[in-house]
């Protein structure tokens, strides 16, 4: 039973207008006469009735989007992109994407403006943050291209991690304070007293997903906007595939999958205090202590504990990265888009954006993709033929 009010805890993230005025997340961050023109862009797709009549001269798009990709969603998914930056070089560059090279803040009946942005729009949705909502968070999400041997060593890594992890955070869930299952199991019936109530299995929820760090073009945008560059980021990231306890939560599963469905996330308060905030009540029930403070209790758990440094804590960095793309995508209307294409994804088998044919029948690799709209269009077409809308 928690001893706090869960209400005081549930931030209602249902997709919103933006604000009339950009007021960035990151107080720390000064808006500028680029972000507020941008900013102003954004604000005017939002507004957008439908996409224009007429395609772009620049014929990138053959057709504009139909389905749940509306000009509203992809105005607000921009516009909120700039709230949440994490850092200011973040702002600069979205701003900079979103003004391509303009020098005014009125779309009126400006085709090509409106096409740059939804392929900003777009290449957010599909490449960057696909990766944070996954349908399914059962690890591990082996890759296609994957040998026998490097899948073998990525399971001897990960098992090597969870024990690591499991020691860090005395062997239960961070937010839930459940007792790993395993572990439970482990002890000797004399140990297993009533003071462990709840048992739950127990797993590891990357901050930044692995999937992500072998994506070069999500690479790219998760260092262009949040700042964190996964070759020197002085976690490396790239060179473990992200297994690093500085990336990892443990977490029950039922909390992975919320935290994997952007159904609760945790706001910083002060050191290594977070609030865990959730979207709903009941996402809260299993939470007994809020705010909370995370800790190593490696120090405590080993005789020669007071010559021996903790293990390193979930990087602050990391968490708040979590938090930001939960806001855009809640707010935005965005995470209901890339849900649908998830989904379609997943019943259809079909692969992720490399590996499409293109027009001319050649192989389409994934800077053209991701450069060319129409190719966005099949990608996710699921078998559909090339005159079938798609979004």
């Amino acid at each position: 039973m928690s001893s706090y009010d869960p209400d005081a805890f549930v931030v209602d993230l249902s997709p919103a207008p933006l604000p009339p005025l950009l007021t960035f997340a990151n107080l720390n961050i000064p808006p500028n006469e680029i972000h507020r023109r941008a900013y102003a862009l954004a604000l005017a797709l939002e507004r957008l009735p439908s996409w224009p009549v007429s395609p772009p001269t620049s014929k990138i798009m053959p057709r504009w989007p139909t389905g749940k990709m509306t000009p509203e969603v992809a105005g607000r998914l921009l516009g909120y992109l700039l709230v949440e930056a994490p850092t200011e070089g973040g702002a600069d560059g979205i701003a900079r994407e979103i003004m391509g090279g303009r020098d005014e803040s009125v779309l009126e009946e400006d085709a090509d403006a409106v096409e740059r942005m939804a392929v900003v729009a777009l290449k957010y949705a599909l490449v960057f943050f696909k990766h944070f909502m996954q349908l399914s968070s059962k690890y591990p999400p082996q890759d296609a291209d994957d040998s026998s041997s490097s899948s073998s060593s990525s399971d001897s890594d990960y098992t090597k991690l969870q024990a690591a992890a499991l020691h860090r955070d005395a062997n239960t869930c961070t937010l839930t304070r459940s007792t790993d299952a395993d572990y439970y199991e482990s002890l000797p019936p004399s140990a297993r007293k009533s003071s462990i109530s709840n048992v739950a299995q127990c797993q590891l929820l990357h901050l930044v997903p692995r999937s992500l760090v072998k994506d070069e073009r999500a690479v790219r945008m998760l260092r262009a906007w949040a700042g964190i560059d996964v070759d020197t980021d002085k976690d490396g990231l790239r060179g473990c595939a992200g297994e690093r306890l500085e990336n990892v939560l443990t977490t029950s599963a039922s909390t992975a999958r919320n935290f994997e469905r952007m159904r609760i996330w945790l706001t910083h308060v002060q050191g290594d205090t977070y609030r865990v905030e959730a979207t709903s009540r009941p996402f809260l029930r299993d939470v007994p202590l809020n705010p909370l403070t995370l800790s190593s209790s490696s120090s405590s758990s080993s005789p020669s504990s007071s010559s021996s440094p903790s293990l390193p804590l979930p990087n602050p960095v990391y968490i708040g990265l979590r938090r930001a793309c939960t806001r855009v995508l809640r707010l935005s209307g965005a995470a209901a888009y890339i849900d649908d294409v998830l989904r379609r994804e997943e019943e259809s088998g079909a692969p992720g954006y490399e590996g499409w044919r293109g027009r001319g029948g050649g192989v389409v690799d994934s800077e053209e993709a991701l450069d060319h709209l129409d190719t966005l269009l099949f990608m996710y077409a699921c078998g559909c033929g090339e005159d079938t809308d798609v979004y």
